[in-house]
């Protein structure tokens, strides 16, 4: 995930902006640490063009929030809506355990928790997390991350199924679970 905790608390203001965003980007980054230090080594990597392709709608995430509105001048309902997908991100992350990977890479098929309804269920917390910078910046540049943002997780979604089409492990759960992204839609 590209999103970085910005700044330090320095007044009560900063401290009620700690909550619920700062608080929920810190027990992701968190999370994501511990995931990637207890998680095996990769059966396969992606190669060099997969990687590639991935780093954008990771980085774009990131620039995001950067170019957001400070988090106090956040609308409490961007606050709330960004926190939400955070704990979405997590519980996918969690789902994933050991099979966590930030760039393309097979570590095993996982069926449980989110990844019953989508295949990328976490993307779909990443999209909503900037939904809501985008909303909360209202500026051009928060809405063009975003427009960027769906085509390139588009790709990055089609690089790593790429990678794992190859393990019948994954057929079989693409049979199982149609949608990748948005139930209904993709």
């Amino acid at each position: 995930m590209g999103w970085a905790v910005a700044g330090t608390i320095s007044s009560a203001a900063d401290l009620s902006a700690l909550i619920p965003v700062r608080l929920s980007l810190a027990v992701l980054q968190l999370t994501v640490g511990l995931l990637i230090l207890l998680r095996p080594r990769a059966d396969e990597q992606g190669d060099t063009r997969a990687m590639l392709a991935a780093l954008p709608s990771f980085l774009i995430s990131g620039i995001m929030f950067r170019s957001a509105s400070p988090l106090e001048a956040w609308p409490l309902g961007s606050k709330w809506i960004f926190a939400v997908a955070v704990l979405w991100v997590l519980f996918c992350f969690w789902s994933l355990r050991r099979s966590f990977a930030i760039l393309p890479a097979r570590r095993g098929i996982v069926r449980a928790g989110a990844y019953r309804l989508l295949r990328h269920p976490a993307y779909l917390g990443e999209y909503v997390m900037a939904c809501a910078c985008a909303f909360a910046g209202a500026n051009v540049w928060g809405w063009l991350c975003l427009a960027a943002l769906l085509p390139l997780l588009v790709l990055r979604i089609r690089q790593e199924e790429a990678l794992l089409v190859h393990d019948q492990n994954y057929v079989a759960y693409q049979a199982q679970v149609r949608w990748r992204l948005l139930p209904g839609i993709w």
